[in-house]
């Protein structure tokens, strides 16, 4: 039998010692089978072996010191999440052919001394959440080992409890000093979980997706030649004493389309419009730094965040109304900075999940529409001049800006109406009077400055008598005396001179 595997079966119990017997097995999975107690020593005895996996056990005890000598054939040693103690053996140097090492999730404690340069085949290794560390000023010597392991794709070192002056500070514990400059030659590594002083070399790494060199003490500036590489999904550099600013190069990285999370440091200086080019990054964390000026407009040009959150900086201005653009995104955090004017009604129509503007200079009315309506998915606290929204913010009331004309009272409206349609109704009587000819002519009242001249004996209606022509002009034309002559009454005097 060559392969034997009963992985993801919940059988239990110990591994047999039995299995000593089988010469000419090559493959052995045990995975996920809840096994405890310790590796028998048997197993060592199987030199053809090149495939190990007892991950995801109860599994207590140590690795045989002899290990690299009695399995050198070993290419996969998976031994993650059991209860392993005591120090990682040195005799792992001597499995020649290890390419894929997975020891995370342990308790593994003591000096690490595997030398890895020996392992020129190694593509994986991760050793995180272990408990190494002995105190020696040269405990952490095996990395430099690591400079020869150049097909190497993975790398991950995190809490490991390591402690001192190092030539690299791993991701995760307390250690200071500087990444050497021959991490450069790991051109194949894909995955890297460090820390400490970033040198220029790091843009070496072409084939790296992942960069993770949070919760250290790095110091300095952050490398433009990280723009270099050209494969980067994840970027993690945070929690750390980095200052100087953003380089630009950074941001034009089109590959980032994950994480570039450079929080909690002292990086200063405004936010490059650059930013704008990472157009299928999911998540941006720029938070508590020292980041200042106007938050740029190219930043509504990343549209597949949905994460993003530019809190605990000093930004100044309103909110930027090409946000409007980010349709999927789910978190936003400005707060905690000095940003003003009003909340931007755009905000309520996006898919927001989660809204924090606290701790602003932001005035005038909270909409209520949207993220706006749900009390615990959104925090204005911290803006003394906001005022409205939900009942359950109990702010006050906002007074109305806008003057609005007074509206006629309704009686007003139908006295007015009625009035025009008399008007109406009038007007079109008199026309149709008039096209029936029945309409007669009034007489022409007469003025009272006018006066009436009595007929005097003898009088002869054929002669008239002299009359003042300014008194005439001033009559009405159609003044009717019925004494006159009937063809003598539309006859208007001519005025002398």
């Amino acid at each position: 039998m060559e392969l034997f595997s009963v992985k993801e079966n919940p059988i239990g119990g110990r591994i047999p010692h039995t299995l000593g017997h089988l010469k000419s097995l090559k493959e052995l999975y045990f995975g996920g089978c809840s096994l405890s107690g310790t590796i028998p020593d048997s197993l060592y005895n199987l030199s053809l072996l090149t495939y190990i996996s007892l991950s995801d056990n109860r599994l207590t005890g140590s690795i045989h010191t002899t290990i690299g000598g009695m399995l050198p054939r070993l290419v996969f040693l998976q031994l993650w999440g059991n209860q392993l103690t005591g120090p990682l053996p040195q005799s792992i140097s001597n499995c020649s052919k290890l390419s894929y090492f997975q020891v995370f999730e342990n308790k593994f404690s003591g000096k690490l001394t595997i030398g890895f340069s020996k392992l020129r085949d190694i593509y994986y290794i991760n050793l995180r959440d272990n408990l190494f560390g002995s105190n020696e000023p040269d405990e952490m010597k095996f990395i430099d080992s690591l400079k020869n392991c150049t097909g190497l794709l993975k790398l991950e070192l995190g809490n490991c409890n390591f402690q001192g002056v190092i030539p690299w500070s791993i991701d995760g514990n307390q250690l200071h000093g500087d990444l050497p400059t021959s991490i450069g030659n790991l051109i194949s590594l894909e995955t890297l979980s460090f820390g400490g002083q970033i040198p220029d070399a790091m843009g070496n790494l072409s084939s790296l997706t992942k960069l993770d060199l949070s919760s250290n003490m790095l110091e300095g500036v952050i490398p433009s030649s990280l723009g270099n590489c050209q494969h980067l999904l994840d970027l993690y550099i945070d929690d750390n004493r980095l200052n100087g600013k953003i380089p630009t190069k950074l941001l034009q990285l089109s590959s980032l389309s994950i994480t570039l999370n450079l929080s909690k440091n002292n990086l200063f200086g405004s936010l490059p419009t650059e930013v704008g080019d990472l157009k299928m990054l999911t998540t941006l964390d720029l938070s508590y730094n020292n980041l200042s000026g106007f938050i740029p407009t190219s930043l509504g040009d990343c549209g597949s965040l949905l994460r993003l959150s530019l809190k605990g900086n000093l930004f100044q201005g309103t909110i930027p109304s090409s946000l409007r653009s980010l349709k999927g995104l789910l978190e936003l955090d400005i707060s905690n900075n000095n940003l003003s004017g009003q909340i931007p009604k755009f905000l309520e129509l996006l898919k927001l999940e989660r809204l924090n503007l606290s701790y602003n200079d932001l005035e005038g009315e909270i909409p209520m529409v949207g993220v706006f309506a749900n009390k615990r998915a959104f925090s204005v606290i911290g803006n003394s001049r906001l005022c409205g929204g939900i009942v359950e913010l109990k702010l006050p009331k906002c007074k109305k800006t806008k003057k609005y004309a007074k509206k006629l009272p309704l009686f007003v409206i139908f006295i007015l109406i009625a009035s025009m349609l008399f008007t109406i109704i009038c007007l079109a009587y008199v026309c149709c009077e008039l096209i029936k000819g029945n309409w007669r002519e009034p007489l022409a009242p007469v003025p009272h400055w006018v006066p009436i001249i009595p007929p005097r004996k003898g009088y002869d209606a054929g002669k008239i008598p002299p009359l003042d022509t300014a008194r005439i002009w001033a009559m009405p034309a159609f003044l009717h005396f019925p004494d006159w002559p009937k063809d003598r009454r539309q006859q208007v005097p001519q005025k002398d001179g």
